[in-house]
């Protein structure tokens, strides 16, 4: 989960065995539980707002392409017989 604080606030960091600071306008990354418990807590009371996804796309090349047909050919093939 990814959040934008709203307010200066300090909280847990990773499994909760350390505090951090978390600053104003930043945008942070909570992929622990007690990280994403904290993060929940802080946009239900608008400390914090979840940060917009980005997209990312990838660029395949043709031998790519023919990879993965031969592949998923095979493997049909095989279901098949």
């Amino acid at each position: 989960m990814k959040i934008k604080m709203k307010e200066d606030v300090v909280g847990v960091k990773g499994d909760g065995g350390e505090s951090m600071h978390y600053h104003k306008g930043k945008e942070y990354d909570m992929n622990t539980t007690a990280e994403m418990a904290v993060a929940t807590a802080w946009m239900s009371d608008g400390r914090a707002e979840q940060a917009d996804a980005k997209k990312l796309t990838k660029v395949v090349n043709q031998m790519e392409k023919k990879v993965k047909k031969s592949v998923f050919g095979k493997i049909l093939k095989k279901k098949k017989k």
